[in-house]
């Protein structure tokens, strides 16, 4: 095949292999398949041999027939390990057959010297055959030429199709006509000779001088001998053949030549037929294969179509409309489309999408189709296993005797004879079809195209589940946007009337809805009774405000608290039409539908806090995601109506703590630190100096107790807001400087060394003096508190963007795992770190200040190898 591959003369040539090759023949097997020589359970010999001329797999066809075994032929692949295919197999076979019918002519030509006619007759066909896989083409050369050499008035091929057990009726390409006046047996149906069929796949001849002899061949079966003496009185046969299409034993059709006078054959002649129909029996399964393989094709691009449709289009009905014309294009369909079973009703609503390949042909979108017509769809496929297809053609509407039934009729309206449905389940149950439409009677399919229509079918329901979660996803997360910029809103206001008014207001724009209103539960009563809140769409509509609600309407209400779930009512007319009174309220008001939905509080013990409910002016159909956008919308509502009212108790319960602390504490400390003083003024002398130590202790202890306050008093000028900063360009390092003198006897005591290089100039920050020293103090402080003795405390600048990063590392303890979430929340740390006076309260505080200066503050830590505290601040501009 190519110059680069070694060939068989490129290696010195074993006589063994030639052995090899000859038993192989000899014992009958059909194939020799190597798919990898190397493993293969043959002699070393044939190993080495193959391995020198660089050949991975091997096959060998032989060249035979049943009576004569003549040789055989070999193909072999040098580039990678080959698995051969039943398929190429089969073609191979084939091949072997059509070389040997070539090689048995050219010696049926050597030996008998046939005339030059009769050569170039099969030359001619043949290389027909050769030169084209279209079977048409291959049927019209060859009756021509047939006709013309035999000088026969009719040529005709009928092909035989197995799964029908049918003889095709004969087309324009499977018949040649010697003159013009002969009639044509084209479209000529077989079936009142069926018996003659049989004989012929029976491997039987027919061959007559005159048409007695075919009566006398048909002796004792007068309806028969009826029947051909009609065909042959009607297309003027007095003379001639019809003889089986065999290939690989395998029937494939009748080759016939006529004539219109009476005419014995030569069994020369007779041969010669025999060969032609070998012949035509290899071109039509070579046809056959190849049209089978090309169908193979053919549908696996569609399958892969499908499967890229459904992975390259998120909108389904985008989708559903290039499937559907890839679909109708492929299987030669008049009419595709998806038609969904409403289950609910029980009834086939207009297909939503289709596909027609003519304009003549009409569509059935929004087209009215009598339900009876399609009932027998959805019960057959209730009674089968899903995918597999219902086919309904003529042949079955007669066998089943449902002509004038609404199945026929629902054929009539449609302008069909044949209807293919193929029933999908997608994962919700839900029950479709994909549905074939063909103006022609179509017979029954073939196991294999029932397969590749259940494959198609499935690749559709996974594009139909695609979709449906792609949906279903949009939704969600458009229900997650319109909650989530709901509630940043919300939490914007403080008050639950401003927020129910808000609600109300985005929920009608979100519904399009006419009105929208909330209802609070009253404290006295179990349920709401009155409107509270009222948005208005529509101008000149009457409010609900302030009136006697209808007890009627009221029981709305009452479901929803009872059940604790949403109400809808999609069409108020239909609701209580026998109460006047209510109807005409729901009139006077302009109400139509409601969709009403409890505000439920899930703690321990379930509460209701109110309700929303939305209206619209005409009936409307309340679909799911409505639904659920609603209840989104009044959970959220909830949470955020009980999270405003617990900060609101959890603010005042913290105002009276810091304001009773520091009330309660101040009289008797100040107190007591005027005592101290005065004990402490008093001269050394006196028998006091015995306790000055003593003194000395409460003295800290009071000093702690007044930070302490002074902490809760700074805590809560921050935290209300009350706190002003007085700005200033401050180096870092002069803080730094200023809280390490004032942090001097603390760091003597444990003998730690402070390390610091900080470029005075390089870091600047606008910040307030005191402000961001007592920040350094809290850190430093902790460092050096749960330091070891003669550690190291290092602080370092940096610059990030606009911002100063001060960090202060010490080689204490680190912080444990299990407090470090708590580290900058107040008051948290006071239980953990031994409840010291102050505790807990530090870092907070550290932590308000440098936000309030528009930094951060945070932290990194390592067990038994110290800690790291970061803080940013605005660096200082050029020129302020």
């Amino acid at each position: 095949a190519y110059p680069d591959i070694k060939g068989l003369a490129d290696a010195p040539m074993d006589k063994r292999i030639v052995s090899f090759w000859g038993e192989a023949l000899e014992s009958g097997l059909e194939y020799v398949v190597l798919d990898n020589i190397e493993e293969a359970n043959i002699p070393d010999f044939v190993k080495e041999f193959y391995k020198s001329i660089d050949t991975k797999s091997i096959i060998g066809i032989p060249i035979q027939s049943e009576q004569e075994k003549w040789g055989g032929f070999v193909l072999a692949q040098t580039d990678n390990y080959r698995h051969w295919t039943h398929n190429e197999i089969d073609l191979l076979k084939s091949i072997s057959g059509q070389i040997y019918i070539a090689i048995k002519q050219a010696e049926l030509y050597e030996n008998q010297k046939q005339t030059a006619e009769r050569e170039k007759l099969l030359k001619t066909i043949s290389e027909t055959i050769r030169s084209t896989l279209n079977i048409r083409e291959v049927k019209k050369h060859a009756v021509r030429e047939i006709a013309k050499t035999f000088q026969a008035d009719r040529c005709f091929i009928s092909e035989y199709t197995e799964e029908n057990d049918k003889f095709a009726p004969i087309d324009s390409y499977s018949e040649y006509l010697l003159s013009p006046d002969t009639s044509s047996l084209e479209g000529y149906d077989w079936s009142t000779v069926l018996e003659i069929g049989m004989m012929l796949k029976e491997g039987k001849e027919i061959i007559f001088s005159k048409v007695d002899e075919v009566y006398e061949l048909f002796k004792g079966n007068q309806t028969l001998i009826n029947n051909t003496r009609k065909i042959f009185e009607d297309y003027n046969i007095k003379a001639g053949l019809v003889i089986p299409i065999f290939h690989l034993d395998k029937f494939l059709g009748i080759l016939g030549f006529n004539y219109k006078t009476e005419k014995d054959l030569s069994e020369e002649e007779i041969n010669l037929a025999r060969a032609l129909a070998n012949q035509i029996g290899v071109a039509l399964f070579q046809a056959k294969l190849y049209e089978k393989e090309t169908q193979i094709a053919r549908r696996e691009v569609l399958i892969n179509k499908v499967v890229r449709i459904i992975a390259e289009e998120p909108d389904i009905k985008v989708a559903r409309n290039i499937i559907l014309k890839e679909i109708c294009n492929m299987l030669n369909a008049d009419r595709c489309y998806f038609r969904v079973f409403n289950q609910n009703k029980q009834e086939f609503p207009a297909p939503e999408a289709e596909y027609v390949r003519t304009p003549e042909i009409k569509s059935l979108i929004d087209e009215p189709i009598k339900q009876e017509g399609l009932k027998f769809f959805f019960e057959n496929a209730e009674k089968q296993k899903d995918y597999f297809p219902l086919i309904v053609n003529q042949k079955f509407l007669d066998e089943k005797n449902m002509r004038n039934t609404p199945l026929d009729e629902y054929f009539k309206e449609c302008g069909i004879k044949t209807d293919i449905a193929i029933p999908m389940r997608d994962k919700e149950n839900e029950l479709s079809f994909l549905v074939l439409h063909y103006k022609e009677d179509v017979p029954n399919i073939t196991e294999e195209e029932a397969a590749f229509l259940e494959t198609l079918a499935k690749q559709i329901i996974i594009a139909v589940d695609r979709a449906k979660l792609l949906e279903n996803t949009k939704k969600i997360a458009r229900r997650e946007k319109i909650l989530r910029e709901l509630v940043e809103e919300v939490r914007l206001s403080q008050s639950t009337i401003d927020i129910y008014n808000y609600i109300i207001a985005k929920t009608a724009d979100i519904f399009d809805a006419d009105r929208v209103c909330v209802s609070e539960k009253s404290e006295y009563s179990y349920l709401p009774a009155k409107i509270d809140y009222e948005f208005i769409r529509t101008e000149g509509m009457q409010s609900l405000s302030d009136i006697e609600l209808p007890k009627g309407f009221l029981n709305i209400f009452m479901r929803a608290k009872d059940t604790l779930s949403l109400v809808d009512i999609d069409n108020l007319a239909e609701y209580m039409p026998e109460d006047a009174k209510l109807q005409q309220f729901f009139r006077e008001y302009n109400l139509a539908s409601m969709l009403v939905m409890p505000f439920i509080r899930y703690n321990s013990e379930t509460k209701i806090l109110g309700i929303i409910i939305l209206f619209s002016s005409t009936p409307h159909k309340w679909t799911q995601d409505d639904k659920e956008t609603l209840k989104a919308i009044a959970e959220s509502t909830v949470r955020i109506i009980w999270e405003i009212t617990k900060i609101r108790e959890i603010n005042e319960i913290r105002d009276i703590f810091t304001m009773t602390l520091a009330h309660d504490l101040q009289i008797p400390l100040i107190a007591e630190k005027k005592a101290l003083e005065f004990l402490r003024s008093r001269p050394p002398d006196k028998p006091i100096g015995e306790f000055m130590e003593f003194l000395d202790i409460m003295a800290r202890d009071n000093q702690s107790i007044v930070s302490l306050l002074n902490r809760l008093l700074y805590i809560y000028s921050y935290e209300r807001g009350k706190r002003k900063l007085t700005l200033s360009v401050i180096p870092v390092l002069e803080l730094i400087e200023e809280t390490l003198d004032k942090l001097k006897n603390l760091i003597d005591e444990k003998s730690i060394s402070i390390s610091y290089e900080i470029d005075r100039e390089a870091f600047k920050v606008l910040a307030d003096r005191e402000e961001i020293k007592r920040v350094i103090c809290i850190i430093l402080e902790n460092a050096i508190t749960y330091s070891h003795l003669n550690s190291i405390i290092r602080i370092n600048c940096f610059m990030s963007d606009d911002k100063v990063i001060t960090v202060i590392r010490d080689e204490g303890t680190g912080i444990p795992e299990y407090i470090r979430h708590k580290l900058f929340q107040r008051y948290q740390m006071v239980e953990i770190i031994e409840r010291k006076i102050g505790s807990g309260l530090g870092l907070y505080l550290a932590k308000l200040i440098i936000e309030a200066h528009g930094g951060n503050i945070w932290y990194e830590t390592v067990l038994n190898k110290g800690s790291a505290f970061y803080f940013s601040l605005p660096a200082a501009k050029e020129g302020k």
